[in-house]
């Protein structure tokens, strides 16, 4: 051995003599150095063997009434891991054995020991430490493997029935680890009662008709779960054509079935839904633009059959009424790998045009890129629209128009308002009720009232209120007296109806002041007096 590393050996003896025999032969190796601790006791190997700081242990069989094969076996509980020699002064093939099954890779007699038998007996112990754990570590890596890729292994003596199952198979199974002897009949109480006979029929198959073992089959497992998994195996058969050995993989496929079951429900949700949309919907190849699917709806609205569209291009149909917009379309499907309600004018077979809100994405199915479209037919909503707003600008002119009849109007009631504001007479518009709507400016003077608290009065109460007493009447002229300042006034009375607006009915009132012509009427009639008495005489 050409290492540069010395090899530690720990050597647990309770003989001095045999300890400094083992030293000079370890000093005389030619074929490596070593590195030589040595103890006394069974408590002292046992600790210096727990520490794990030597490559190999030499072990006298009895220490002192101590058995090293229970050291041995104490060692390897507690975690010691490597390679272990047994040295014993009687040459007994029973202790030979027993060292074996204790877990020593050799057993010398210390009587026939020489530099060569230890040296070859140090160097088959390393060796094969190294290999047992190279197999260690491809065993775990094997065991983490399985465990994630849930997938364990078995194999089936055939001839003695005898049975092995990985760590994996058990769980899989819904069981500890070596929980049991494994065997073929544990694995049928496993299986699901309705696919037993499914998994005998597969067996027999396999061992006598020489077909394929690759099938699928349920478990229930003890906690009273329900698992799917997948079974494949082969098997070998010995020169007569007897088969031997069955050996194969179990892989809990439940996660992936359900998987597959949720996407499969998933792609019939999805092609339900997009052949019954009552938008229309369909799917090209993004490389050469060829429509692989269309749904019922589009077919409706372009008035094409499925067989004129599949295979062919919208180019080729001619549907995009503007090539703008489908360069528009394709720059947003570069940009952001999606467009959304984009407005574009489609023509369909009939040559008319239709216009649609359009949407559209890129998706990957089977490593090839499609453009999945939705277009929702907007033509009957744009044209709706379009009328809307000329119906708004219409509404618009009229509001303008009926603006400027209503501002005429406002005016033309200001010119009245004022022309009657100037009037000297007293004026009154009376509802059919007799309640004032409007009065002027001479009536608000007279009674001595702002214009609000003088609407919806009475206005008969009102002038008797203000003192106007009735005196003489003429047809309709009303003469009436003012006592507080003596003066006379003349009311008129003027009623109005219209038969096709009963609403618009009352009475124009107007009240001359007419003390004037009242007092030169007087003085004429004492003129007239005076001048027939003057005749008379």
């Amino acid at each position: 051995m050409e290492s540069e590393l010395p090899i530690k050996v720990l050597l647990v003896e309770d003989d001095e003599d045999d300890y400094v025999m083992t030293r000079e032969l370890l000093a005389s190796s030619r074929w490596g150095k070593f590195e030589l601790n040595w103890v006394s006791s069974y408590g002292a190997g046992l600790e210096a063997m727990l520490s794990n700081r030597h490559d190999i242990y030499l072990l006298d069989y009895n220490l002192r009434g101590r058995n090293g094969l229970d050291l041995i076996r104490e060692a390897r509980r507690s975690g010691c891991t490597g390679p272990m020699v047994v040295f014993t002064g009687i040459d007994n093939r029973e202790i030979d054995i027993e060292a074996m099954q204790a877990g020593a890779v050799d057993f010398l007699v210390k009587s026939e020991l020489t530099r060569g038998n230890l040296e070859r007996s140090i160097r088959y112990a390393l060796q094969r430490s190294q290999a047992e754990e190279s197999l260690r570590k491809i065993a775990s890596g094997l065991a983490k493997a399985q465990m994630i890729a849930h997938i364990g292994n078995w194999e089936w003596n055939v001839r003695s029935n005898e049975m092995t199952w990985s760590d994996e198979i058990y769980r899989i199974f819904g069981l500890y680890p070596q929980a049991f002897e494994a065997s073929y009949e544990a694995f049928l109480r496993i299986v699901h009662p309705d696919d037993r006979a499914l998994v005998n029929r597969k067996v027999n198959e396999s061992l006598y008709d020489r077909q394929g073992y690759s099938f699928e089959h349920r478990l229930i497992i003890p906690s009273g779960g329900e698992r799917i998994v997948h079974q494949q195996g082969e098997v070998t058969y010995d020169d007569s054509g007897a088969p031997l050995r069955m050996m194969g993989t179990v892989q809990d496929i439940t996660d992936r079935r359900h998987s597959e079951d949720a996407l499969r429900l998933m792609e019939e949700k999805y092609s339900k839904a997009f052949h019954s949309s009552p938008d229309w919907g369909v799917m090209t190849r993004v490389a050469d633009g060829r429509y692989v699917e269309v749904n019922d709806a589009f077919l409706q609205i372009t008035g094409y059959d499925r067989d004129e569209v599949i295979g062919r291009t919208a180019i080729e149909l001619g549907i995009w009424v503007d090539p703008r917009e489908r360069v528009k379309m394709l720059k947003l499907l570069d940009e952001k790998g999606k467009v959304r309600n984009l407005d574009v004018a489609f023509r369909i077979k009939s040559g008319d045009v239709r216009f649609m809100v359009w949407s559209a994405e890129v998706i990957e199915f089977n490593g090839e890129a499609y453009l999945i479209a939705v277009a929702r037919d907007v033509t009957e909503q744009r044209k709706l629209e379009r009328d809307l707003i000329e119906s708004k600008a219409k509404l618009q002119s009229k509001h303008e128009e009926l603006s400027r009849i209503f501002d005429q109007v406002e005016t033309v009631k200001k010119e009245w308002e004022m022309t009657m504001d100037h009037v000297g007479d007293m004026v009154i518009l009376a509802d059919r009720n007799g309640k004032i709507k409007r009065c002027n400016r001479a009536l608000q003077q007279f009674v001595g009232l702002p214009y609000t608290e003088i609407l919806g009065s009475d206005w008969v109460e009102l002038l008797h209120q203000y003192d106007l007493i009735t005196g003489m009447i003429y047809l309709q002229s009303i003469e009436l007296y003012h006592e507080p300042t003596g003066r006379w006034f003349v009311l008129n009375p003027y009623p109005f109806d219209d038969p096709e607006l009963p609403d618009l009915s009352g009475t124009v009132i107007t009240i001359h002041d007419a003390t004037e012509l009242k007092q030169i009427s007087a003085q004429l009639e004492q003129a007239v007096r005076e001048l027939e008495a003057k005749e008379q005489r």
